[in-house]
């Protein structure tokens, strides 16, 4: 019997026996999910708790959509959201698409690519700047004093349409339904307090109050309409749902677990966390989530081994991780200045204090080595290590999975 094991576009074949464990497959996954266009356009025309999208706003509505950084085929999603609005008479000068201040690579999708060009120069396309205070608008103080400060084209427009994806409760930066509006569109400031919570002395309370800070905001600002998308496999969305912010809100958990949820009977000594995916998967913040996902799996001492074709290089506070002899004082060398990757290198610390690492990638085995990784040239390398365990638990699509271990019976 035999496992394909995706990692990035490339895959191999895994000989399963007694000592492995696959954790994230099941009945689940039989059915192949509908094309994106149709789920979106069924979600808009009949959301949950709101009237159809076309009759929710009327000509001369300013329009802004809100794209959460890394979002499943964006091009895709704004063409349908923008094609719905162009349908109800809203003009496309009318409407503007709001991206993240994330660095543009090579493989970033332009949201606007699909539409005409009649409308897309029309159409305003903005990418946030955090240190910007011009381009940001004070909405209001939360009731622990913090001023909120967000991009004028969402404080300003007549309906704010964020668009997200739905993630794991264990993804270390991952805030809620709002979190891909707030902090993500707010001043430098704000974006610190919301990577540095890994540092605090209870960072699980930490989380909690940041979360409910993210839903608080949203309550200020009066978002009544979301869309969030449930994610399949590498670049598959499973569905779409739209419509009033709380139901949405519950109905993609409740998706999300039922795709996702999974339990094992025990801890391993070898966890294999693939990623599968093109580039748009293939990131540093995809890393630390299959890490985040597969560390409660671990036995203590045991070994995590991360699958990908991640190439693009670390950002500032990895990359001071390399061959650091006190990697947490070097950190809060940062002091204020935290940069944009601070959370991902505290997670990367806190796996490699529970379990060896190893990371099979397209990245240079030096760099590999020195952020205390073993580096796996290639896929045979990984089979010799799982035959090497004694057991081995495997997850398919670890930035996702939600496996838990279930309580010993009394």
């Amino acid at each position: 019997m035999g496992c394909l094991l995706r990692y990035g576009l490339d895959q191999g074949e895994l000989d399963l026996d007694d000592r492995i464990l696959v954790a994230d497959d099941g009945p689940a996954w039989q059915e192949e999910p509908p094309a994106l266009a149709d789920s979106l356009a069924s979600a808009l025309e009949r959301p949950l708790g709101f009237p159809a999208l076309r009759q929710s706003t009327i000509p001369g509505d300013h329009v802004t959509l809100v794209l959460e950084e890394g979002l499943h085929q964006a091009d895709q999603l704004a063409y349908g959201v923008i094609q719905t609005l162009l349908a109800a008479d809203i003009a496309p000068q009318d409407i503007a698409i709001l991206q993240p201040a994330a660095e543009a690579t090579p493989q970033t999708v332009d949201p606007c690519r699909l539409l005409p060009e009649q409308v897309r120069r029309l159409v305003t396309l903005i990418r946030h700047d955090p240190y910007d205070p011009g381009s940001l608008a004070y909405l209001a103080s939360t009731e622990t004093g913090h001023r909120i400060l967000l991009h004028r084209a969402i404080v300003d427009a007549d309906v704010v349409v964020p668009i997200g994806c739905q993630q794991s409760a264990r993804a270390p930066d991952y805030f809620g339904l709002f979190g891909g509006v707030y902090p993500a569109f707010s001043d430098a400031q704000a974006q610190r307090r919301f990577r540095v919570w890994g540092f605090r002395p209870n960072p699980k309370a930490e989380k909690r109050y940041l979360m409910a800070e993210v839903r608080e905001v949203a309550w200020l600002l009066g978002s009544a309409f979301a869309i969030q998308l449930v994610p399949g496999r590498g670049d598959e969305v499973l569905e779409v749902l739209a419509g009033e912010t709380g139901q949405v809100w519950r109905a993609s958990r409740q998706r999300y677990a039922a795709f996702w949820n999974r339990s094992v009977p025990r801890r391993a000594r070898l966890v294999v966390a693939a990623i599968p995916g093109g580039p748009a998967q293939q990131t540093w913040q995809s890393l630390v989530r299959a890490l985040a996902a597969a560390r409660p799996l671990v036995e203590p001492g045991g070994a995590i081994a991360i699958c990908c074709s991640l190439a693009r290089p670390p950002g500032q506070a990895v990359q001071a991780l390399r061959g650091a002899k006190h990697p947490t004082a070097i950190l809060k060398r940062f002091g204020p200045d935290m940069p944009d990757d601070a959370l991902q290198a505290i997670q990367l610390l806190h796996a490699r204090r529970h379990a060896h690492l190893f990371l099979l990638s397209g990245l240079d085995s030096q760099w590999v080595e020195g952020l205390c990784f073993t580096p796996l040239a290639d896929f045979g390398q990984l089979v010799q290590l799982i035959r090497r365990s004694t057991s081995c638990i495997v997850l398919l699509d670890a930035p996702h999975a939600m496996v838990r271990v279930q309580p010993p019976e009394t």
